[in-house]
């Protein structure tokens, strides 16, 4: 076969193109599909992924092209395998971003190399152009000339407030300063460490200089020692903590008796081990879920492999789990492979446990809070082979494994599977789906509450629903109480009473609880304080400058935070509108919820989960852990404590406010709503004692809470299906959603008109919705306005219509509408229309 003379390339940027480079002789056997180089691009150095190999040179019209070379061969062994390659185009053209911004997110962050330009002085005085050399151009030539190669940053430092872009160009054009690109990073090895380690000396006289030496420096002796007992590499980090100090340490290595290696670590986590789940006993309908998703695991070579959805439809605490451990036993024991996607890290300690339990020590976690290094060698271990089993968040979908058999989608209808920034903006569960069709494997959705996109695929028969209708041992599901505020308001106003976030009936409830021993979970959904601070005049609320949303009071700081881009300022003791009035702290947060709940119950233990409390890498994890073991009696959080969670000793929950989600202006703000009350309520109940859910809200007698509190899933679907197919939304309706973001309020606005008026023109079965600001108008000083596509099933059943569209209209947008100070977001199916 013919080598190769030319590489087909793609870039992590929004370029929907493939380049062509040629490929220098020397690499020419070694180059690979699937490989990073770094290529040339106008004046920028960039990493590339080589997607195709050609031996014959390009032409046009009967002549060859002369093609600028590659710069570098950053792996001589391919890091992305065709299966990624194939899923990261699949994946490119449905979310319509670039095949390159989809394999950028396939890698772990911080792999990519980059080039930055160093300066030198020019050593030939005859190539130089003759220029006016000003002070300035004088002081670039010699700090260059001092500190030579020097980056640009390094320069800007140096120089510190004088102007020097204008004059570093002119001297570089001229030739008086030589500019070349240094490719860094790229390389990347994981986490790394040095150890010591003793060398190997056998020789009788050298043995005694050694011990003459120790008793000149016993601290060296003492750390000899040391390493001779532990007879291994030893972290130099450990050393120091055990008090050898650096020159201890750089006295041994100097003197020839120890040498200090660079070694790659392993990743080691905080997640623990449930030996509980061991062994498993599946009742019938577990039983039967498994053997139904178990038929279609099998090997890569077996004929009979093929790809099926499956939706777990499982009431909460109805042993899910089990059912995905017992698959994932079955797909490992078949030396497969398997991937368990989690919407959120808060669920991934419990389950990462049981697994690890189930399946042994091999079980990956993947999620945002690792650190780069992290990320890299557990992907490094994957790719490897050594890692048979990854749980994860949505970035996990991309992991590497070998011999993929099974993929599991946990919480199926969270939100957070949906990434929005970078690109590519994918649904993880939906991106799962896809990968499963290319390898021709089972995939299996799990919920208590599935999505609507979900239930009506299974409703079509596009997937298997599989139904478990009855809790673990026989369980019963918890009682739901609905408490009506506006008359627990009206009560406390008439005693004279301070109003507090908690009704009568939920801190009795909680009384009995505590005073019983057992545990209790409070759900309130917004961080902070007080989320809502208004004027007393003239009742104008306290809003972000840089976003069009209220500040949300937080007593730690005694600030007003903004959540959007957290911006920080003191509450001001006037109106920032009316200059007269003051400013009133209305409405609860966690804080105050845990200001109250601290102050009812001074013997209880009170743990607040959110992403105050939660900023650590392994917050969630220690959490768990601390409320299981019994270390706090009440648990008090966001949606987080409302996920996946499971624990025994848990008898109440409540719900401080359950009209936040249905008030939201998003057509699934109804789906939201019962999910966020159903999933919280499955919390209750799930050991020996019965569970109570209280939950308090200004409209008790609405449909979704009524269906929420008879656990009757059947009834919200079929009536939200009804309207959503009145609507033409999804599931009976496509969208795509193209955001316009500028500065400039009037120029976004109408670059967002003339967009439309294109559109309109040429949108046949599609709808336009718009032109029109987002609900939230601005966040950190942009203003966007907003268009949204929508196409019914009927007129455009695969959503070709409204992509092709929404591809049209951004290549117009950049072709005639786009400049550096507007910019164009595209996201296809999206989960908000805020």
């Amino acid at each position: 076969m013919e080598s190769p003379r030319q590489a087909q390339v793609v870039l992590p940027l929004p370029l929907d193109r493939v380049f062509s480079y040629s490929i220098p002789d020397e690499w020419r056997e070694v180059v690979r599909v699937g490989s990073r180089v770094i290529v040339p691009l106008g004046r920028r150095t960039l990493t590339g992924y080589i997607v195709g190999l050609d031996a014959a040179p390009p032409v046009v019209d009967d002549k060859p092209i002369k093609l600028k070379p590659l710069v570098d061969l950053v792996d001589e062994e391919p890091l992305l395998s065709p299966e990624t390659l194939t899923f990261c185009r699949q994946l490119a053209d449905y979310y319509l971003c670039s095949w390159g911004e989809a394999l950028r997110a396939a890698l772990p962050p911080g792999i990519n190399a980059s080039a930055q330009c160093h300066f030198e002085p020019n050593p030939d005085p005859d190539t130089r152009l003759p220029i006016r050399l000003t002070p300035n151009r004088e002081f670039i030539l010699r700090t260059v000339a001092a500190m030579a190669p020097v980056s640009k940053s390094l320069l800007s430092r140096e120089l510190g407030n004088r102007p020097f872009v204008y004059d570093l160009d002119l001297l570089v054009r001229s030739r008086w300063l030589l500019a070349r690109s240094v490719v860094g990073g790229g390389r990347t090895k994981g986490m790394e460490k040095k150890v010591l380690c003793l060398e190997k000396v056998s020789d009788p006289v050298l043995l005694e200089k050694q011990q003459a030496h120790f008793r000149r420096a016993p601290r060296q002796g003492a750390l000899h020692a040391l390493l001779l007992a532990r007879n291994a590499p030893v972290d130099r980090s450990e050393l120091m903590a055990l008090g050898f100090g650096s020159g201890v340490i750089q006295g041994l290595i100097d003197g020839g008796i120890a040498r200090q290696d660079l070694v790659v670590d392993s990743v080691e986590d905080s997640y623990d081990t449930d030996h509980s789940v061991r062994t498993l006993v599946l009742n019938q309908e577990q039983a039967l879920a498994v053997e139904r998703v178990g038929a279609f695991i099998r090997k890569p070579r077996d004929p009979g492999r093929r790809h099926k959805g499956f939706l777990l439809h499982g009431i909460t605490g109805s042993g899910k789990t089990q059912v995905y451990l017992e698959l994932a036993r079955r797909a490992r024991k078949l030396g497969l492979s398997v991937l368990v996607l989690v919407p959120e890290i808060s669920l991934t300690p419990q389950i990462v446990a049981r697994f690890r339990a189930f399946l042994g020590s091999d079980v990956a976690v993947i999620h945002s809070r690792l650190g780069n290094s992290q990320r890299f060698s557990i992907w490094r271990d994957i790719r490897a082979g050594r890692i048979r089993s990854v749980v994860g968040a949505r970035s996990a979908l991309f992991a590497p494994l070998q011999d993929l058999g099974l993929i599991i989608v946990d919480e199926e209808h969270e939100s957070s599977f949906k990434q929005f920034e970078p690109q590519p903006r994918y649904h993880a569960r939906d991106a799962a789906l896809l990968r499963g069709a290319g390898l021709r494997i089972p995939v299996l959705l799990g919920s208590a509450t599935p999505s609507m996109e979900s239930w009506y695929n299974a409703n079509q028969g596009k997937f298997e629903r599989i139904t478990l209708t009855r809790r673990v041992s026989g369980r019963p599901m918890p009682e739901v109480q609905l408490v009506d505020m506006k008359e627990t308001l009206e009560q406390i106003a008439g005693k004279g009473r301070t109003v507090r976030a908690f009704g009568d009936t939920l801190i009795k409830r909680l009384v009995e609880t505590v005073g019983s021993g057992n545990k209790a979970i409070v759900l309130q959904n917004r961080r902070g304080y007080s989320p809502w601070i208004q004027c007393e005049a003239c009742r104008e609320a306290l809003r972000c400058i840089r976003c069009d949303i209220s500040l949300t009071w937080h007593r730690t700081d005694n600030k007003c935070h903004c959540h959007l881009c957290g911006l920080e300022i003191p509450v001001p003791a006037r109106c920032p509108a009316c200059h007269e009035g003051s400013m009133l702290l209305l409405g609860s947060g966690t804080q105050k919820v845990e200001e109250e709940l601290e102050e009812m119950f001074p013997e209880a233990r009170v743990m607040r989960m959110d992403r105050d409390t939660t900023f650590a890498a392994d917050a969630y994890v220690r959490m768990v852990r601390d409320f299981n073991s019994g270390n706090y009696d009440i648990l008090l959080g966001t949606k987080s404590v409302a996920k996946g969670l499971d624990f025994s000793a848990v008898t109440l929950v409540g719900v401080v406010n359950a009209d936040t989600e249905l008030n939201l202006q998003d057509f699934r703000a109804q789906e939201w709503g019962y999910q966020l009350v159903s999933q919280v309520a499955g919390r209750a109940g799930r050991g020996e004692k019965p569970g109570t859910v209280i939950v308090q809200s200004f409209d008790p007698e609405h449909a979704v809470l009524q269906d929420a509190a008879r656990h009757d899933f059947q009834s919200f679907a079929d009536r939200e299906l009804g309207q959503r197919e009145a609507l033409g939304y999804p599931p009976f309706g496509r969208l795509c959603r193209l955001v316009v973001k500028s500065l400039d309020e009037t120029l976004c606005a109408n670059c967002c008109e003339a967009l439309h008026g294109w559109m309109n023109e040429r949108r046949g079965a599609v709808q336009l919705l718009g032109p029109g600001p987002a609900p939230v108008r601005q966040v950190r000083r942009e203003f966007r306005y907003q268009i949204v596509l929508k196409s019914t099933r009927r007129a455009d059943p695969s959503g070709r219509a409204l992509r092709e569209l929404a591809r049209s209209a951004r290549a117009h947008f950049e072709s005639r509408l786009s400049s550096k100070d507007l910019s164009l977001i595209v996201d296809v199916d999206p989960q908000s229309l805020m």
